[in-house]
């Protein structure tokens, strides 16, 4: 999990941007937990508290501080007045809960993440689009743990690009191939040490090997 810091807070409110460790060491740590776990999320938040101490919940997250602000505002413009006209805590929080509920059912503009039903794919299509220089309407089909030239990583099949990011202890391999720039897709032997391998190779004929697959046939 991410380091959080209050941007902006209200008596209901509080906007969040996430913040990386100090020390480079446990950077170093953190940031390889977080690739090996995929656990990458948007760097903003708002979170909404129906009283002290009690379990914030988060109503909105965004990748960009123009985005977050914009929401911030709106809630600040459209709801913080109904919820001071709201005695118990409870109920503030049952009318917020009904209040996003109703934003999310009637909203017609959604981005490519919203599309997706399942909470792994979202998540792993916000680092896909986050880590590597695609557009924001680029879908991730699937993602799969495996290694990359020996490295341990993440790969990503969107519906035009197959990529590949790793972070170990502060070295990192990021790699990006368009689909239509693949010449060929081998299925290697299984080995002792590397099983369930693919070689795809590129039409101006570079290299990748991919181990360590459980969901080879599946990627094929």
């Amino acid at each position: 999990m991410p380091f959080w810091t209050i941007e902006q807070q209200n008596q209901y409110f509080m906007l969040q941007k996430s913040q990386e460790p100090r020390n480079v060491l446990f950077k170093h740590v953190f940031s390889t937990i977080t690739n090996l776990f995929d656990a990458k999320q948007p760097p903003y938040r708002i979170l909404f508290q129906r009283e002290p101490n009690a379990t914030c919940l988060q109503i909105a997250i965004s990748d960009s501080e123009e985005t977050i602000e914009t929401a911030w505002n709106w809630v600040r413009i459209n709801m913080i007045p109904e919820l001071e006209n709201i005695s118990s805590p409870f109920a503030r929080e049952e009318w917020v809960i009904k209040q996003m509920n109703t934003i999310v059912s009637t909203t017609t503009v959604v981005d490519t993440d919203d599309l997706l039903y399942d909470d792994t794919i979202r998540n792993a299509s916000r680092t896909f689009r986050q880590t590597f220089d695609v557009p924001s309407t680029e879908r991730l089909v699937n993602y799969y743990s495996c290694s990359c030239n020996s490295r341990q990583g993440w790969m990503y099949i969107s519906e035009n690009h197959l990529g590949f990011y790793s972070y170990l202890i502060g070295f990192e391999l990021k790699t990006l191939i368009e689909l239509k720039e693949i010449k060929d897709i081998i299925k290697e032997p299984i080995r002792k040490i590397f099983r369930h391998s693919l070689r795809i190779i590129t039409k101006n004929n570079q290299e990748y090997l991919f181990a360590n697959m459980f969901n080879r046939d599946e990627v094929n």
